[in-house]
């Protein structure tokens, strides 16, 4: 049985002068006493307090499991390790760790309040110049861990919900915007290695991401189908070969005419002599690294005098021209392997500019008339 008793409104004055009000409750025989800066905050507190009490003697809700905040991050952790990419773990743990923990670590997790939360990402911004994104990546990072959280009845709600999420920087991109520069990256790329010609040719026609094109075997491309099936990825903080995808769904990716042609006499010719079941490896079998395929990239770009873009900015040409050539979103999002629209649509400028360029496609006017069959314009006053 729940026993609850109301306790009388009671107020003191504080050491500085001001008035605090207070209310009691009293729950499966623990009292619970809060105290306020107003009487009505404190009416409020005490109706929200009755009606868990009456959602618990009804067996609609639990008592909650009570957690410190330090405590639940550390066992958070621990089951999120055995679930995710190490590189995605290690992010969540600095984050944690090194900004959030060590404000709240031995606060209750049920009694954060959600304006302490939006302070506190607020903060990031205004004192420590972090970016609107940064302070976006925190909130859903925080959003996370109290629905798992609220899973196992150690609050009562989320009270990162109904934080608003900041508008970001427009989205900038860096990637080769001829199709000339393109292809003198892939000329340069081939004096360098068959493979890196390989890798650069995979980017620029599908824009896997690098580990999932450094993960792909033989039979993962399908050359009478014509797609590329991106399934595995290379875990970027081992170097070991995972059977997921960073948007762990699997996808096919089309094969585009020129890549074909690429890959039709690469595949015909380098796996005869290859130990390897791997696309992208040396004439040994061992497989590029990370690491050696930037310090490629970065001598590539520099050989053919192309700007200086990252390795990734790859896979943002491929994009950018999709886009720039009409392609659809809805698609894009299947081809990239984006777990959301919203980060398709980084990309959608792009589309807009390149309506922009076809506005003369249709365009008429009467500016031909001469002034003699020209209808006069007249003004009308309202």
């Amino acid at each position: 049985m729940f026993e609850v008793k109301k306790a009388n409104n009671h107020s003191h004055r504080r050491k500085n002068g001001s008035i605090g009000y207070g209310r009691g409750i009293r729950i499966n025989g623990k009292k619970i006493n809060k105290y306020f800066s107003r009487k009505t905050d404190a009416n409020d507190w005490y109706i929200k307090m009755k009606r868990e009490k009456e959602l618990l003697e009804a067996g609609i809700k639990t008592q909650l499991v009570p957690m410190k905040f330090g405590d639940y991050i550390e066992e958070w952790l621990e089951v999120r390790k055995a679930k995710n990419p190490i590189s995605t773990w290690k992010t969540e743990q600095e984050r944690l760790n090194g900004f959030i923990v060590p404000y709240f670590k031995e606060r209750p997790l049920h009694q954060i309040s959600t304006g302490e939360w939006e302070n506190f990402l607020d903060n990031l911004v205004t004192k420590l110049e972090r970016s609107s994104a940064t302070r976006n990546r925190y909130r859903t990072l925080l959003h996370k861990l109290y629905q798992d959280a609220l899973r196992k009845n150690f609050v009562g709600g989320n009270p990162i919900t109904h934080i608003p999420i900041w508008k970001e920087n427009h989205f900038t991109l860096s990637y080769f915007e001829t199709k000339e520069d393109c292809e003198k990256y892939l000329v340069h790329a081939l004096r360098e290695h068959v493979a890196a010609y390989v890798f650069g040719a995979i980017s620029l026609n599908c824009g896997p991401r690098m580990g999932e094109t450094l993960a792909l075997r033989r039979q993962d491309v399908d050359l009478e189908k014509r797609q590329i099936h991106i399934g595995r990825t290379v875990e970027r903080a081992t170097g070991n070969v995972v059977n997921r995808t960073k948007g762990r769904k699997d996808r096919w990716v089309p094969i585009s005419d020129d890549l074909y042609e690429v890959l039709k006499g690469y595949m015909a010719i380098a796996f005869h002599k290859k130990p390897s079941d791997l696309v992208i490896c040396y004439e040994d079998g061992r497989p590029f690294s990370e690491n050696t395929l930037r310090k490629i990239h970065i001598r590539i770009c520099k050989k053919a005098d192309l700007k200086p873009i990252r390795i990734h900015d790859l896979r943002h040409t491929f994009a950018s021209h999709y886009m720039m050539n009409g392609g659809s979103l809805y698609d894009f999002q299947k081809i990239l392997g984006h777990s959301n629209s919203k980060m398709t649509e980084r990309y959608a400028h792009l589309a807009h500019q390149h309506l922009a360029s076809k506005a003369n496609v249709v365009s008429f006017s009467a500016s031909k008339l001469n002034t003699e069959t020209r209808p006069r314009l007249r003004l009308v006053h309202g």
